[in-house]
């Protein structure tokens, strides 16, 4: 259904945020799994491109076919740029906690 998947995307895209502002107020990710977010974006990806790469239906025109995914391309593409902030959010406070020891 069009109305769960665009709330489930939306919460999925939220689900990112706490995170960010966590990192960002600590000016840390001190006891954040970085694997865990190298699989997300590994999932997320692979996920969004099999919805892209899919082929649509017979009677489906692929405008009306990205239309009917774009929640679940923007659940895994869109969150797949937050997980990436938040792997630079690792290099750039790594950086900041070397130079602090």
């Amino acid at each position: 259904d069009l109305g769960i998947g665009s709330v489930s995307s939306l919460l999925y895209v939220m689900s990112r945020l706490p995170q960010i502002l966590n990192n960002f107020r600590r000016k840390s990710t001190e006891g954040v799994a970085s694997s865990l977010f190298a699989m997300a974006i590994l999932g997320n990806l692979t996920y969004g491109l099999s919805v892209l790469l899919k082929n649509p239906e017979k009677d489906q025109t692929e405008s009306n076919y990205v239309l009917h995914h774009l929640p679940w391309i923007i659940g895994s593409l869109g969150v797949l740029g937050l997980d990436f902030f938040i792997l630079f959010q690792f290099f750039l406070y790594r950086k900041r906690e070397i130079g602090r020891a």
